[in-house]
């Protein structure tokens, strides 16, 4: 079994240093999943055995069937996790935004139907997510120091990582945290490109980068 948990270990190890070569959002979220999989396989197959162990199961010390056990618990955990758990406190912790106008911005630039959630903090913050159903999340703060074109320059580089799939990316790497071997992911490169992408499609639509720049510093002083 030690031999089983150290290869499960360095195959989680191994689809870290994958992920560092890949620039695919999609591949990157699906191998930080693999690797959340491959890190808490241990764990699952010692509890599935101490449980088969205790009711004298022949699946006790049985590695195939354990296996067999283990592997749709712990994908389905992580996949519930990540797509489902996670988004789905962030939004019932959360009011919903009812200001008009920034629902039918959000609805002229997305074709998908966006959550709009406002965030209970004065710290100026913005972020957005791709689930179930996308989200965007913007607090009190950043509401009250930043104007309307400001709001909409912020509102326009989240609707771009939900629909460049980096939001994806940048909430796999919130999962990420859970594991130890987190900063040998290398995903700031990554990020700043993502970052970038985003910056420009709010500057095509607005027509100008005077919003989202201001908005930046206000978000900086502020933050």
């Amino acid at each position: 079994m030690l031999v089983i948990y150290s290869l499960l270990l360095v195959s989680a190890l191994a689809a870290i240093f994958i992920l560092r070569k890949t620039d695919s959002s999609r591949l990157k979220a699906g191998l930080v999943y693999i690797h959340l999989i491959l890190l808490f396989m241990p764990i699952a197959l010692m509890s599935t055995n101490t449980a088969c162990g205790l009711t004298c199961s022949s699946c006790h010390n049985n590695l195939p069937v354990l296996f067999m056990y283990s592997i749709p618990i712990t994908a389905a955990a992580a996949a519930f996790f990540g797509f489902v758990g996670v988004p789905l406190f962030y939004t019932l912790s959360n009011r919903r935004i009812k200001t008009r106008w920034i629902k039918n911005f959000v609805r002229r630039y997305s074709a998908s139907n966006i959550q709009l959630c406002l965030l209970n903090t004065a710290k100026p913050v913005a972020f957005s997510f791709k689930s179930l159903r996308s989200g965007i999340f913007l607090s009190v703060g950043m509401l009250e120091i930043l104007t309307k074109d400001e709001i909409e320059a912020v509102l326009l580089h989240e609707i771009s990582h939900i629909k460049r799939l980096s939001s994806v990316t940048k909430f796999s790497q919130k999962l990420l945290m859970f594991s130890p071997f987190y900063k040998f992911a290398g995903f700031n490169g990554s990020d700043k490109l993502e970052e970038e992408a985003a910056d420009k499609f709010a500057i095509s639509i607005q027509k100008t980068d005077k919003y989202l720049q201001s908005a930046k510093r206000k978000m900086d002083k502020f933050g």
